[in-house]
This record gives structure tokens, sequence and C-alpha cells, in this order.
């Protein structure tokens, strides 16, 4: 059910518990069972194998925050492999809800995402890009990841950064238009 993105609560539903048992002709576990016995393996297995294949590589990092329906901010930690000859794959490593998005929260998000990665010891060699959206809380925690990254370089993504200078005209345009203003209320 995990792999097909069904949630496990699902199992509490009469009706699809009994089509499950009457299909597979075996009696399905309860969403609790399920939780304390496989999800737990399955997470670790999953991290196991995404360690495997990143092995010795050099990665990307790219984090993206997002605000819920709640107003909760959820940052997705997404990891890709780079290979010389084509692309590589690519794994969600972390999601986290975060109290506050800012750029000391981004940071640790980092950091912690990295040590699930390699927990016997991070090869900070072996990240080379981090990519981000160009919010100025992004930019700054990407100026203290690459400290201890030195290799790594930051990118923002150009959208955001046409739209910071989208912003910036905006603000210069504002006050000239008030400018204007006050000088003309003066004249009269």
């Amino acid at each position: 059910m995990l792999f097909a993105n069904i949630p496990l609560y699902k199992l509490e539903n009469i009706k699809f518990r009994e089509f499950l048992q009457e299909y597979t002709g075996k009696e399905i576990p309860k969403e609790a069972t399920l939780r304390k016995g496989y999800v737990e393996d399955c997470y670790k297995n999953t991290l196991e194998k995404i360690r495997n294949h990143v092995s010795n590589n050099k990665i990307w990092v790219s984090i993206d925050e997002t605000t819920n329906i709640e107003e909760r901010f959820v940052v997705n930690v997404i990891i890709g492999v780079l290979l010389t000859d084509g692309p590589g794959e690519i794994f969600l490593i972390n999601t986290e809800e975060l109290e506050k998005a800012n750029h000391q929260t981004i940071f640790k998000l980092f950091d912690k995402s990295i040590n699930l990665l390699w927990p016997q010891g991070v090869q900070h060699d072996s990240v080379l890009l981090f990519l981000s959206d160009a919010a100025l809380y992004m930019v700054k925690s990407g100026k203290s990841i690459q400290a201890p990254y030195s290799k790594m370089v930051h990118v923002t993504c150009i959208v955001h950064g046409f739209h910071r200078v989208a912003e910036e005209h905006h603000l210069e345009l504002v006050y000239l238009k008030m400018k204007l203003l006050t000088s003309q209320c003066h004249h009269n």
C-alpha cells in the first residue's frame, strides 16, 4: 500500500478491508499493527537502497518549502546523483514540518538530511550543488551551508530572481509616485 501511495488509515474502511481479504485470501492486519511492525522496516530498507545507489557518487541537493492548508511550513529535501554520462537518479530523502522557515532551520534540515544519507560520516566533498528558490533566507542558508560543504555551489531558481528584481523595481516605482504626489501637494 505504501508503494502505491495508499495511506494506511484506509485499512480501517470495512469495505476496503473486505475487498482486500476477498481478493488476497489473507487476513489483513490493522493499521496500528502495520505501523509498528512494517513501516519502520520499509523506511529503513528504502533508505538503505538510496545509500547503496548514491554510494561514492557526487550529489546535488534541492530544498523547497511550501505552506500547507493549515499554514504549516512543509519542506522537502531531494537529492540526485551527478553522473558524467547522463542524468542520475533522484530521491526524496527527507520531508519535515518546520515551525518556521529561516536560514537556520533550513541549514539544520540540510545537515540532518545529509546525515540520514551518510550516518557513518558525512562525505562533505561529495555534495557539489545546492538548488533552492531565491528567497532571501534560502540565499543566506546557502552561504552558511557552503562553510562545511566547501566544494558545493549554491544555485537559485532564476524565476524567483526575476520576481525579486520586479519587486524592487515596483517599490522604486511606488516611491517615485509617492514623491511626485507629495511634491504636487506642496505646490497646491
